[in-house]
């Protein structure tokens, strides 16, 4: 699995935007709101993405690598937000963004 990790987290991303419209992503990472609930965001978001994502990792810096495919995860729903509807994001079906993104990840992946 590790080695398709990666690819499967772009596709679930893209699924994802297509089933629920792709803008509430961006809204919840830039939400603005009391320093409170960004600190609740933040701890949630490395709760149930960063850390579970390192579970399922091997190696002595699971962590390390975690939060940056957590982080290219975002940047990618960020640039899908934020060019839709009509940028090549949301031209190109998710097999070719897949196609396009998983190398990049792998390397986290696979350390």
């Amino acid at each position: 699995m590790p080695a398709a990790l990666g690819r499967h987290l772009v596709l679930t991303m893209v699924l994802l935007r297509d089933r629920y419209g792709g803008g509430s992503l961006l809204r919840v990472v830039f939400s603005l709101g009391h320093e409170d609930e960004r600190t609740l965001l933040r701890d949630r978001f490395r709760e149930q993405v960063a850390d579970r994502l390192a579970a399922t990792l091997s190696g002595p810096d699971r962590q390390s690598r975690a939060e940056p495919i957590a982080g290219q995860l975002l940047g990618l729903g960020a640039a899908l937000s934020l060019h839709r509807p009509d940028g090549a994001g949301w031209r190109t079906g998710p097999e070719r963004l897949a196609d396009l993104h998983a190398p990049g990840l792998r390397r986290l992946v696979e350390g």
